[in-house]
Order: structure tokens, then C-alpha cells, then sequence
């Protein structure tokens, strides 16, 4: 079951179907990824058709072969088919593309498309963003978790003070990265994680 990030899937909800191309960023691990997972989640509940929501991982090898901006716009176009209906394009990792700005570009004059893109800070910050995109997006930003998130992704109810004293304890100690709410409860594998990033 996924959990909600709340505070940033409002933000999102507020932008869906505006002529914008929404761009989440954020560090390391703090769950861009996740929240693409959460927006196809809502747009379904909204009563879009799964067929019309097209979602690329380019961190998964079965993309490997869109990593050229023609391949990819043409693989997109290829997904949306002919229906003449609006598709929700969400792609994650997009700075994995070569020249990407290009294929983004064309999808948003040639389709009737929203689109959602994840990327690393360092690409997509390197005050290349509105250069590549050309004030034809909205940046949100994306926060590791907060206390109220941390507490919700550990099932911690807020009436159970030693339970949460502890969860605060822990999360003052290693952070709100959404991951560590999978790890065991042992310190050096936290750490180890921690280092990793």
C-alpha cells in the first residue's frame, strides 16, 4: 500500500491539467520516484483510463532503449495512440535522455498531453532548467519526509507518547528519508544506508 506524502500531493493535485510541464525535484532518496507512483494513483482515482497515463522509469532497463530524445518522443507517441485524448506523460529520472528538452518540447505542441518529469538536482538545477524548458514549467520541490509523514510511514499513532518520544529520537538521529521506514530497527544498517547516499 502506498503512503501519502500529503503536503506535495496536494501541491501536485493543484497543478494537474495546467499548460505546464510540472518538474519535481529534490536530493537523493528523498522519494521523487514514489511521488510519480502516487500521482498515477490519483489520476486513476480521478477516472483516467490506465491506458492514458504513460509512465517511464529511466532507471529501469527495459527503457534502455529510449535514451535518445527521437526514440524516446517516438516511443511516447507510439504509447498514446491515436485517441485523441488527453495523456498524462509521467517520466521519471528524465535527465537520462540526451537533448530530452527537445522530445519534451514536441510531445507538448504535438499532443494533448500533462506532463510530469523527475530528475536529478544536479541536471535540472544547474540553472539549465529554464534555459532547457523555456518558462514552461512549474518546479516543486520535494522534501524528505516530515515528522507527521515519518510517523504515518511507521504506523505510529500520535496517542502513544513513549512510541512516538522514540520516533523522534530516530528521526532527529537519521533523518525522514522515506526508505528508512523499510529498514530494520538497527542502527548500523541505518548508518550504513545514511553513507551510502
Amino acid at each position: 500500500m502506498l503512503r501519502d506524502r500529503t503536503i506535495f500531493s496536494r501541491q501536485l493535485k493543484k497543478v494537474i491539467n495546467t499548460p505546464l510541464i510540472k518538474v519535481i525535484t529534490g536530493i537523493r532518496r528523498c522519494g521523487k520516484s514514489y511521488l510519480l507512483k502516487l500521482l498515477e494513483n490519483q489520476l486513476k482515482l480521478l477516472g483516467i483510463a490506465p491506458e492514458r497515463i504513460i509512465r517511464i522509469d529511466f532507471e529501469s532497463m527495459e527503457n534502455q532503449d529510449f535514451l535518445d530524445h527521437k526514440t524516446f518522443y517516438d516511443h511516447v507517441i507510439r504509447l498514446a495512440g491515436k485517441s485523441g485524448q488527453r495523456v498524462y506523460v509521467l517520466i521519471d529520472e528524465i535527465q537520462e535522455v540526451k537533448k530530452w528538452e527537445k522530445a519534451v518540447h514536441s510531445l507538448l505542441v504535438e499532443l494533448d498531453c500533462d506532463i510530469y518529469l523527475t530528475g536529478s538536482n544536479a541536471h535540472l538545477l544547474a540553472g539549465e532548467l529554464s534555459t532547457l524548458l523555456a518558462g514552461r514549467y512549474i518546479e516543486l520541490l520535494l522534501l524528505p519526509l516530515s515528522f507527521r509523514e515519518y510517523m504515518d510511514f511507521n504506523q505510529i499513532e500520535p496517542g502513544n507518547r513513549q512510541k512516538v518520544e522514540d520516533a523522534f529520537s530516530d528521526f532527529l538521529e537519521y533523518g525522514g528519508f522515506p526508505g528508512m521506514h523499510k529498514l530494520p530497527d538497527d542502527n548500523e544498517i541505518k548508518e550504513q544506508y545514511l553513507k551510502g547516499m
